[in-house]
């Protein structure tokens, strides 16, 4: 339990209870305007009796916007009666960076590298243990909202990590598909990554199901992507037998799309990565859903600083379809800047793929 952190209302209420509250998660803090001060992060829960509960995060990095808008939205519109069992909802994580339109904290803190967090580190640390400690043990099932922030786009895309537990891994894949979004985006752990220091990771070594999205990036929130993340945030929580109001945003998005169910196979991270090789100005010369060929041409970049004007070339390193384009043009070395994975129409086919390779 947090001795450091505490929710404003309270969050063990009895199995019969109903209704709606707001507001924050707060955190002990000392500033130079204030030696006695608590930073404050908002929260919601609509509970209506006994069932299932449902953490829904976004926010997690400062400048990924669309999870965060969605969060807000349905944190308003929700009422008690829309709810079977209860909904707890922290629309933003990272307040601070959020405003600042940042990915990391000001301290330079990645939020989603800190878990299971410290009681008496830093704020941010601090947040990360009462999620670990205080919220997910007592949660049925997580979602946490992502998109590419200001330096990456993604397709629009509930993502989902490869994890080892088979049982699990099964329970995460079928949490996604009920989000019935077009893709669903399966990938490896960035290189060189601990996964048990994200989110995503210390509610899966909790024994939790999480499910996860990159909807878009760029810094910025389209109509799309906000079509793909309302939409997907509603049937999970319906999937998950906890919302059981009118249809607002899914049956509008449902209507709009060819099929949904598409699988985007990154796992192998070791070829479906492409890095910036040097510092420049990167050039995309590819669109998220093109496909391309093992050795195309998916970027330049442009020695900015070079009188000769020199360009350097990115080149894919496997075939398939892009999932990912750099979405700020200065880059330094060791940058992403393109994904690339192996399009399957349907989870079938999908599976029926892994079985052959296992076979083999």
């Amino acid at each position: 339990m947090s001795l450091t952190a505490n929710c404003t209302f309270d969050l063990n209420t009895s199995n019969d209870y109903k209704g709606k509250r707001s507001g924050y998660i707060q955190i002990g803090d000392s500033t130079n305007n204030s030696g006695w001060a608590h930073h404050c992060v908002p929260i919601t829960s609509v509970k209506n009796g006994s069932g299932p509960r449902v953490l829904v995060l976004s926010g997690n990095h400062g400048d990924e916007y669309e999870g965060q808008v969605a969060a807000l939205d349905i944190a308003r519109r929700l009422e008690v009666a829309d709810v079977k069992g209860e909904i707890l909802i922290i629309p933003v994580l990272s307040i601070l960076a959020s405003a600042a339109g940042t990915r990391l904290w000001p301290n330079g803190q990645n939020f989603n590298r800190v878990f299971p967090g410290k009681v008496d580190g830093t704020i941010a640390e601090k947040l990360a243990f009462f999620l670990s400690n205080d919220l997910f043990p007592t949660c049925d099932s997580v979602i946490d909202m992502h998109s590419g922030g200001r330096s990456m786009h993604f397709i629009p895309s509930i993502t989902m990590v490869w994890v080892s537990n088979v049982e699990m891994r099964k329970e995460m894949l079928r949490q996604s598909l009920m989000c019935k979004s077009e893709f669903t985006l399966l990938g490896g752990e960035q290189p060189s990554t601990n996964p048990d220091s994200l989110l995503p990771g210390d509610v899966v070594r909790q024994g939790k199901a999480v499910a996860t999205g990159e909807f878009g990036g760029s810094g910025v929130t389209t109509a799309q992507s906000m079509a793909v993340i309302n939409s997907g945030l509603e049937n999970y929580l319906r999937g998950m037998g906890v919302y059981v109001g009118a249809d607002v945003a899914a049956s509008v998005y449902a209507d709009s799309i060819d099929k949904s169910g598409k699988i985007i196979d990154s796992r192998d991270h070791s070829v479906s990565f492409a890095s910036a090789p040097t510092d420049g100005i990167y050039e995309n010369r590819v669109d998220l859903h093109q496909h391309v060929e093992v050795g195309d041409l998916v970027g330049l970049i442009h020695n900015f600083k070079s009188a000769d004007n020199e360009v350097v070339e990115v080149r894919a390193r496997r075939s398939g379809t892009v999932a990912l384009v750099r979405g700020y043009s200065p880059v330094t070395t060791g940058d992403v800047v393109c994904q690339i994975g192996e399009l399957f129409p349907d989870i079938e086919t999908f599976e029926k793929s892994i079985q052959e390779m296992s076979a083999r």
